[in-house]
């Protein structure tokens, strides 16, 4: 399990993340809701599974998406089939929120990734 020093790490990664998708004119209340929830479920499980010593996350921005990685050293399995992370036993290898929150949920050369589509017009209302 991780230390709980671990765990504040995570919602430093999810804060750093969110405060950079604000900086990129993101303003959906909804959208930057998603991205919160997908950044905890993707450096959880690289935090979990992985079995390297650090942790890596990128977020890049395009027109209009965001797509989020994050690597944590090898995962300890291959993903197999159009579904990357299909297949195994209990919770290991599911990421149920990213996978129905966002798109194109993958695992390359040990990277989760998927991608969001986002906005950067001002939420009305």
């Amino acid at each position: 399990m991780p230390a709980p020093s671990d765990v504040c790490w995570v919602d430093q990664v999810r804060c750093d993340g969110i405060s950079t998708l604000l900086d990129w004119g993101v303003k959906s209340a909804e959208q930057l809701d998603v991205a919160n929830t997908v950044l905890k479920e993707l450096v959880t499980y690289a935090l979990r599974y992985g079995s390297g010593p650090t942790i890596e996350v990128c977020i890049a921005h395009f027109t209009d998406s965001v797509r989020f990685a994050v690597r944590g050293g090898p995962l300890g399995f291959q993903p197999c089939g159009t579904d990357a992370l299909a297949g195994l036993d209990g919770n290991v290898g599911r990421l149920p929120l990213a996978g129905a929150l966002t798109r194109d949920l993958c695992v390359t050369d040990d990277w989760l990734s998927c991608s969001m589509e986002v906005s950067t017009a001002m939420e009305c209302g």
